[in-house]
């Protein structure tokens, strides 16, 4: 009987191959102890690049934080350690429009004074000009316009 392998393309993890083989036999590859795979690290899965935010609709700027600070995290040694700049342009690679405009005179590329320091810095002020503090707030707003 032809062995059947259980590896998917990219798959990371060596292949598992089944074989029939005699009733009680142990030596069966599931019973192997899993070795991983050669290399000093382990592998990270890549999370995906959050959408750029324009800041056209602050309702989405939550959304979009959630998911900025999931990516940085995920690449925290790199953005942290080795290139803390790295990560305000990345975030800066990340905005358009009306949330490029408010954060683009303290970028540290145009020289201000006032430039970020980290990417902590840069989310608390795209925080206080796109965070939605009190959407019940805002609901009612929007309702009573539209009465």
């Amino acid at each position: 009987m032809a062995p059947l392998s259980c590896r998917l393309p990219g798959d990371p993890f060596p292949a598992v191959t089944h074989t029939h083989q005699a009733a009680g036999s142990v030596h069966s590859p599931v019973h192997q102890q899993y070795q991983p795979p050669a290399g000093n690290h382990a592998h990270k899965p890549k999370v995906p690049d959050p959408p750029t935010f324009s800041g056209k609709n602050k309702n989405e700027f939550a959304g979009w934080l959630v998911k900025m600070q999931h990516k940085l995290r995920s690449d925290t040694d790199y953005y942290d350690v080795v290139d803390p700049l790295a990560a305000i342009a990345y975030v800066a690679s990340r905005l358009e429009d009306n949330a490029l405009e408010s954060v683009l005179p303290r970028l540290p590329d145009n020289g201000s004074p006032n430039a970020f320091k980290t990417v902590r810095e840069m989310l608390e002020v795209l925080s206080s000009y796109f965070s939605v503090y009190n959407r019940e707030l805002l609901a009612r707003q929007e309702y009573a316009t539209l009465k």
